[in-house]
């Protein structure tokens, strides 16, 4: 089924179908997302990686942080 613009209709103008679809969306949406975080949170070394950088970030050493335009240019 083709994706629906929900932009361009309001919910009580769209059929049965439609509406199931924008659902489904959703929900598969979510779902990935979650999945995604699960993937992470049991991830023990990226889990590390994480608490250290929020840590460093807290106790304000910026020498530990690769600064953006850096990365936005070296990527």
């Amino acid at each position: 089924m083709a994706r629906i613009a929900a932009k361009e209709k309001i919910v009580k103008d769209l059929t049965v179908s439609e509406l199931k679809q924008l659902i489904h969306e959703s929900i598969t949406e979510d779902i990935e997302a979650w999945r995604e975080t699960f993937e992470i949170i049991s991830n023990k070394t990226l889990m590390r990686q994480i608490r250290g950088a929020s840590k460093a970030r807290l106790e304000g050493r910026e020498s530990d942080f690769i600064p953006w335009e850096k990365v936005k240019r070296d990527v």
